[in-house]
């Protein structure tokens, strides 16, 4: 029924679009719990406690999973439904790598707007001043992405080598080229690295193929322009 298919700054195989263990499910469970002050001990109670709770109180949590970015997303449904009633039974790399949601006449778009991590950073800053990066702060947040995905084997090494690709190389101390560094690391991690993925999965399947990066400039306060560089591609995918 589906012939052709745009996707906008996001991927299925990305590490926050579907919750493939079901660890990462219970231990979420039990952090909402916490903060809900219901019992964690007894897995039907907590659910049951939280299913007692408003909306609003649950939507003014502000909670972080102890790994990765977002605490909730689609849940596979082998972990508790029969074969028969399963919408999602594989992981979506899964899907993709096998190539059961194809047919021979499908097409892809996909891409990534330039900046598109400024979403994630401006949700930890909260007045203009505060959205200074300092030397300091750019390699606090380096060390926080380290610990959130548990990077601990040669920990000093994957540092330099992040603060090497992401330093400015020209006026390292300058806090708006860091700021826009850190917001680099950002995209790459949570939308460019899972389309990437992405885009091989079509390829490898044989599906007609088109890949865009949106670059929006700002040339003033009261004249923003779109950038009309247009890259292409020698390869099977299409660069716009």
């Amino acid at each position: 029924m589906i012939k052709r298919v745009i996707a906008q700054n996001g991927s299925p195989t990305a590490d926050w679009a579907a919750i493939t263990e079901p660890m990462f499910m219970i231990n979420t469970s039990q952090i909402l719990g916490d903060e809900l002050g219901c019992d964690n001990r007894d897995f039907s109670r907590l659910v049951d406690c939280v299913g007692k709770r408003s909306n609003n109180e649950i939507k003014i949590l502000k909670m972080r999973p102890r790994i990765g970015w977002l605490p909730w997303g689609p849940v596979l449904d082998n972990f508790t439904k029969p074969v028969a009633e399963q919408f999602l039974p594989l992981a979506p790399v899964d899907l993709l790598d096998r190539g059961v949601l194809f047919h021979d006449k499908f097409a892809f778009m996909t891409g990534v707007s330039r900046d598109a991590g400024a979403s994630i950073f401006w949700k930890d800053y909260v007045t203009v001043k505060d959205l200074e990066v300092t030397e300091e702060i750019f390699e606090k947040k380096i060390r926080e992405f380290m610990k959130m995905y548990n990077y601990t084997i040669n920990a000093q090494g994957i540092f330099d080598a992040i603060h090497f690709m992401y330093s400015p190389p020209v006026d390292p101390m300058n806090k708006t080229l860091l700021r826009e560094a850190y917001i680099r690391l950002l995209t790459d991690r949570y939308y460019v690295s899972p389309i990437d993925k992405t885009l091989q999965l079509m390829l490898k399947n044989k599906v007609p193929t088109y890949a865009y990066v949106l670059n929006y400039t700002l040339q003033g306060y009261s004249l923003p322009l779109i950038d009309t560089k247009v890259e292409v591609g020698n390869g099977p995918i299409s660069m716009v």
